[in-house]
C-alpha cells in the first residue's frame, strides 16, 4: 500500500489544493506550504485513496504516518494502520478531530501528547488591534517605533522580490543562520518560498522604511475561516518592528480570517515565550500513539 505514495512537489499543488478546498489541513504541518518549503527537513509522501488522503512523514528523527483525511473511512483507516504497523512506522493525530475519531474507534488507545508541535492560534482582529492590559509591553514598543520610523506596508509581488531576497539575507546574517541546524533549514524553507512564491498558494506583505524593506510576513489560506503565518521576520535593531509587522499582518487580513494560525514553537524556549506573549484563543494539539499501542489494537479488531 505505501508503495503507492508520491512525493510531494510543486507537481502536486493542484492535488492538494483540490482535495484541501474540501477538507481543509488540521494543523499547519500538513498546509501546502509548509509540506514543500520545510521538505528538506521533512520528506511528505502523498496517498490518495478515492475521496481520502493520508501521508507518510519521513524526519531525522523517525517516520510516520497521517492517518486518512477526509470522510470518516473505517476501512481505509485499518488499511493504513496495518501497513504502518508492519513497516514499523509510527502514527500521529493532527487535532482534536483525528483524536477523537481514532479513540471513538479503539477505546483502549493510548497516546502521548507531542506539545512542541501544537499549533498557536490566534484571533486575528485582537492581533490587530492589541488592546487591554495583556498587551501594554507590545504597544508601548509599538509606539517607540512608530515615533521613531514611518512605515509603509506593501503587498510582495514579482516586481519586488529581489529585493525582499535581500532582505531575507540581511536576517539570516543577523541571525546567523548557519550557526544552527534548525535556523539552516528554515533559512532554506524561506528562500523556497521566495523562490517559488508565484507557483505556491501563499501571499505576503512588507514593511518599508525609508524606501528599504526591514519586515516581511508570508503567509496562506489554511481553511475558509483560517490563514497560517509561515514566516515573519525584522530587523533586530529596529525595537517595536516585529510588533509591527505582527500588527499589520493582523490589520491586512483581518477582512479575510477570523484566525491567525502562528504555528508551532518546535519546543524553542524563546518562541514559545513570545507565542505566548500575544495571547493565543487556542491550542492545536498533536498526539502520536504509544509505542506497542498499535499492535494492541489491532488484534482486538
Amino acid at each position: 500500500m505505501f508503495e503507492d505514495a508520491f512525493e510531494a512537489d510543486l507537481t502536486s499543488v493542484d492535488l492538494l489544493r483540490r482535495f484541501y478546498n474540501l477538507h481543509p489541513p488540521p494543523h499547519s504541518d500538513l498546509s501546502l506550504g509548509n509540506i514543500l518549503c520545510w521538505k528538506d527537513f521533512y520528506k511528505v509522501h502523498c496517498l490518495p485513496k478515492g475521496g481520502n488522503l493520508a501521508f507518510l512523514i519521513k524526519t531525522r528523527e523517525g517516520e510516520y504516518v497521517v492517518p486518512p483525511l477526509g470522510p470518516p473511512n473505517y476501512g481505509l483507516l485499518m488499511e493504513v494502520l496495518k501497513e504502518a504497523l508492519k513497516e514499523a512506522w509510527g502514527v500521529t493525530l493532527y487535532g482534536f478531530q483525528a483524536l477523537s475519531l481514532m479513540k471513538e474507534y479503539f477505546p483502549s488507545i493510548r497516546t502521548v501528547p507531542q506539545r512542541d508541535l501544537y499549533d498557536y492560534v490566534y484571533l486575528t482582529q485582537k492581533l490587530a488591534e492589541m488592546r487591554g492590559r495583556d498587551f501594554l509591553k507590545i504597544r508601548n514598543e509599538l509606539n517607540s517605533f512608530r515615533r521613531c520610523f514611518k512605515a509603509e506596508r506593501e503587498l510582495i509581488e514579482e516586481g519586488n522580490l529581489e529585493e525582499v531576497k535581500r532582505f531575507a539575507r540581511r536576517w539570516c546574517i543577523w541571525k546567523d543562520c548557519e550557526s544552527k541546524e534548525l535556523l539552516r533549514y528554515e533559512k532554506k524553507a524561506l528562500f523556497y518560498a521566495l523562490e517559488h512564491f508565484t507557483q505556491l498558494p501563499i501571499e505576503g506583505i512588507l514593511l518599508r522604511v525609508e524606501d528599504r524593506i526591514e519586515a516581511l510576513s508570508i503567509f496562506e489560506r489554511l481553511s475558509p475561516d483560517t490563514y497560517v503565518i509561515h514566516f515573519e521576520k525584522a530587523n533586530y535593531n529596529m525595537k517595536g518592528c516585529y510588533p509591527a509587522i505582527t500588527r499589520a499582518t493582523a490589520e491586512f487580513l483581518r477582512e479575510k480570517c477570523y484566525f491567525l494560525n502562528r504555528e508551532s514553537d518546535m519546543g524553542v524556549p524563546g518562541l514559545r515565550k513570545a507565542k505566548q506573549k500575544l495571547r493565543p484563543h487556542h491550542l492545536i494539539e498533536v498526539h502520536s500513539l504509544e509505542k506497542n499501542t498499535l499492535g494492541e489494537i489491532l488484534n482486538k479488531s
